[in-house]
């Protein structure tokens, strides 16, 4: 008697979340905020001028975190296309996304704090590190579980 294989399909309600959403959102957050970077909107207005007279390599910090964001922009519509055909680079992309986003302000604070000279990281910053972390982790995880999608791709 052959016994009767039940196969149950994973639960793809993130993956829909990412695809519909999360990498949009990205996209138009990262956009906005290095279009603030470059008009130095961050510190208020008025305010950036008087910075940049005090700290002129402050703007290129601007600059390298304006291109940044915009690069995080364009891997977040890139990434949902790859996962939205199941590629099987998407999880790769999709983790670089995420992991770049989260450290985005670390790295900015971090580039800041050596053309002021004064340290500027918060509890905000390595909390946002550990955060981005788990959720690399915990993301990896949910592909792994469902790595048989994005290898059905590499067959055809």
């Amino acid at each position: 008697m052959a016994e009767k294989v039940i196969v149950t399909q994973q639960p793809m309600k993130w993956y829909q979340f990412a695809v519909y959403f999360h990498l949009f959102a990205f996209a138009v957050i990262y956009v906005v905020q290095g279009m603030m970077h470059l008009q130095g909107l961050l510190y208020g207005f008025g305010t950036a001028e008087a910075l940049y007279t005090e700290h002129p390599t402050l703007k290129q910090v601007e600059v390298i975190m304006a291109v940044l964001g915009f690069a995080i922009a364009v891997l977040s519509v890139i990434s949902r296309q790859l996962l939205w055909y199941f590629h099987p680079k998407a999880p790769a992309v999709y983790l670089a996304v995420i992991s770049l986003a989260g450290c985005y302000h670390f790295i900015y604070d971090g580039l800041a704090s050596l053309v002021i000279g004064l340290p500027i990281f918060t509890v905000y910053d390595l909390g946002g590190v550990i955060s981005t972390v788990a959720i690399v982790l915990m993301c990896r995880r949910y592909f792994v579980n469902r790595s048989e999608l994005f290898r059905k791709s590499e067959e055809k």
